[in-house]
C-alpha cells in the first residue's frame, strides 16, 4: 500500500475523531451552559424551555460540526488528488530525460533492490519474515 494513501485515510480518520471531540465538547458546554442559566433563573422560564433550547443550540451545533467535517474531508481529498498530479507529474518528467532518471539517488537505488517495505503500512505486507 503506498504511504501516502494510508496517510491521507489516516488524516481522515484524524479529522472525524477531532470533529467528534471537539462536537462532543461542545455539546457539555451548551448543556451544561442551559443547565447553570435554569440554576441561575429558574423563574426565567420553565425547565422545559430551557430543555428545549439546549437541544436547540445541540442541533445547530451538530450540524455545523457536520459541514465542518464534509469539509475537512474535501480538503484532504484535493491534497490527495494533487499529490497524485505531482506524482504524475514526476514520472513523466523521469522518462522524457532517461538519463537523469537513470542515476542513483539513494542507498537502495544504487544498489538495485529497491525495499518498498518501509511504505507498508500494514506490517503483514512486508516482505521481511
Amino acid at each position: 500500500m503506498n504511504r501516502s494513501i494510508a496517510q491521507h485515510d489516516h488524516e481522515k480518520e484524524n479529522n472525524g475523531a477531532a470533529m467528534r471531540y471537539i462536537a462532543f465538547g461542545t455539546l457539555v458546554a451548551v448543556w451544561s451552559g442551559v443547565w447553570l442559566l435554569y440554576m441561575l433563573m429558574p423563574d426565567l422560564m420553565s425547565g422545559w424551555a430551557f430543555v428545549a433550547t439546549a437541544a436547540v443550540l445541540s442541533g445547530l451545533l451538530m450540524t455545523f460540526a457536520g459541514f465542518k467535517y464534509i469539509q475537512l474531508n474535501k480538503q484532504a481529498d484535493r491534497a490527495e488528488i494533487d499529490e497524485a498530479k505531482e506524482l504524475a507529474e514526476h514520472e513523466r518528467q523521469r522518462e522524457q530525460h532517461p538519463q537523469a532518471a537513470s542515476q542513483p539517488t539513494t542507498p537502495e537505488q544504487r544498489s538495485g533492490d529497491v525495499n518498498y517495505d518501509e511504505y507498508r503500512v500494514d506490517p503483514q505486507l512486508s516482505s521481511k519474515p
